[in-house]
């Protein structure tokens, strides 16, 4: 029998799952709250109490996790036209 489950090993491991991870992203990414707006509406809405540190913590990971998709989109767009180049090559520049 396949063993589907593995263990993360122990600097991966968060203390918290993919989709929590992933709300508190959206909400500090694209949402553009604050730490502080995101930290109240965590707590008001889902009743954790997270530090505005631990979400900091988050943002890097899911920025660090984002980078090779950018890296892959830029790659594909630096062999296709020169249009599509330059707005790829301004969004690996900034992060």
């Amino acid at each position: 029998m396949f063993n589907w489950w593995t263990r993360l090993p122990e600097n991966l491991k968060t203390g918290f799952g993919p989709r929590y991870s992933a709300f508190i992203a959206e909400m500090s990414g694209p949402k553009g709250l604050r730490r502080l707006s995101v930290q109240n509406q965590v707590r008001s809405i889902i009743e954790i109490h997270i530090s505005t540190c631990a979400i900091g913590n988050f943002i890097d990971r899911g920025t660090n996790a984002l980078i090779p998709i950018y890296q892959r989109i830029a790659e594909v767009a630096r062999s296709s036209h020169e249009g599509v180049q330059n707005s790829v090559s301004a969004i690996i520049v900034a992060t």
